[in-house]
């Protein structure tokens, strides 16, 4: 009988207990099932910023179809990030058997699911055209090469290749190599003007190329074709180009790693006999940076943990986007197009937020930077006229300030202000 009340005596005290803690909670604003919904969307954060790093795949320096001869095309192309990797978010429904639900709070879950659904969507859309851009750049390149396999020559008639080029080594550019390749004297592809390059060749600055090895030396042009599995190639850059040279520069190592030693390298005893023919290439290094823009774009925030006072952190912050910036990307893209999963956007609070200074230094350092440039001491800079001083002082004043204007209207040289400007204001803040 005693332990029977006993029993009765602890179960009492137990929902007392509980008792007093659920009051206690709900008193304090705070449900303990809306602390699991907190977790639950913190950890839904968590897993998408997850997903948002591994979602931009590197693209290779060399990313063409290579083929075996003349046989079949063994596609190796890149494929979009977001193939077969599609976003999946936690969507929050409004509607209950047809009928809107009527919101039991803030909406802050409803406002979630519109933002990571905006997110989604906007990342689909521009990575997936960047993709069919890349893919139709590489396919037009390929498709060039292959159709002159039986007839190379035609690639020199149209200037968009050179055959029998002689490396030679000229020096460093920081941590490129340089090299200047110039038709081999003994060439098999001379024109009416010797050495000249024929002058109708389209290698200009800053063209990407790609470099294959003739193997048997001058003459071999039917050979291999870059596409080839068993073509020697590596990419390179052009930084200059004379009537009977195109210099490049390559990463360290690359050329040598590739051919071997240049032919004017005593040191190394390089092959004289080393002939290159060179193809005006695509790179992909502009799709990868449009790539990783985009997720900035449509990253979400990382969580700010404050370093400890005991230990400094040399790691260097990953970049990041303006907040309003990514709002205003990302919401006002869908503007009016039902089909697009965007909230309703404010446009007069997202002006007002835009037409704020970035910082509030920005007026008082701006106004430096402007009268230095009017001051021009030693004439670093142009002559600016009122429209384009205007647009400079807008930009360094402003979060977002867009400048537009026909060709020959000096946007390079304001941009070069504007760049100016923002180096003043970040060594002035971080000093």
């Amino acid at each position: 009988m005693r332990s029977f009340l006993w029993m009765i005596l602890l179960w009492t005290l137990a929902l007392s207990c509980a008792y007093h803690l659920m009051t206690t909670s709900i008193g304090a604003g705070v449900s303990r099932r809306g602390f699991v919904t907190m977790r639950k969307q913190k950890a839904s954060d968590r897993r998408t910023r997850r997903m948002q790093r591994g979602d931009v795949l590197s693209v290779p320096s060399s990313s063409f179809i290579r083929t075996g001869g003349e046989g079949n095309v063994d596609s190796s192309l890149v494929s979009s990030p977001l193939n077969g990797n599609q976003w999946k978010h936690k969507r929050v429904k409004n509607t209950i058997g047809g009928q809107v639900r009527k919101s039991g709070g803030r909406g802050r879950a409803l406002k979630r699911s519109y933002t990571y659904a905006a997110l989604s969507a906007y990342h689909s859309i521009f990575g997936n055209l960047l993709t069919e851009e890349f893919r139709a750049e590489e396919m037009e390149v390929i498709e060039r090469i292959e159709s002159s396999r039986h007839n190379p020559l035609t690639l020199e008639d149209s200037g968009q290749a050179l055959f029998d080029m002689y490396p030679q080594r000229r020096g460093n550019i920081f941590a490129e190599e340089v090299y200047r390749l110039t038709k081999a004297k003994d060439a098999s592809t001379f024109h009416k003007d010797g050495q000249r390059l024929p002058s109708n060749n389209q290698f200009s600055r800053n063209d990407v190329i790609i470099l294959t090895r003739q193997p048997k030396g001058s003459g071999d042009i039917f050979g291999v074709v870059p596409t080839d599995r068993s073509a020697t190639t590596c990419e390179a850059r052009v930084i200059n180009t004379g009537p009977t040279y195109v210099d490049i520069a390559i990463p360290s190592g690359t050329f040598e790693a590739a051919f071997g030693p240049a032919p004017n390298d005593r040191n190394k005893k390089g092959d004289a006999g080393m002939r290159l023919r060179i193809d005006r290439f695509f790179s992909s290094i502009p799709y990868n940076r449009m790539l990783s823009a985009i997720g900035q774009v449509t990253s979400l925030p990382e969580k700010i943990v404050p370093p400890k006072k005991e230990t400094m952190d040399s790691t260097p912050k990953r970049p990041s986007l303006d907040p309003v910036l990514k709002e205003v990307i990302v919401s006002t893209y869908g503007y009016g197009d039902d089909s697009y999963p965007s909230p309703d956007v404010d446009l007069d609070a997202l002006s007002k937020k835009l037409a704020k200074p970035p910082s509030k230094a920005s007026g008082r350092l701006a106004s430096e930077v402007m009268s230095f440039i009017s001051m021009n001491p030693r004439r670093m800079f142009s002559p600016y006229n009122p429209p384009q001083l205007t647009a400079i002082n807008a930009a360094l004043t402003r979060r977002f300030t867009m400048i537009q204007g026909p060709p020959g209207t000096g946007k390079t040289t304001v941009a070069a202000a504007i760049a100016f400007g923002f180096a003043h204001q970040a060594k002035s803040t971080s000093a």
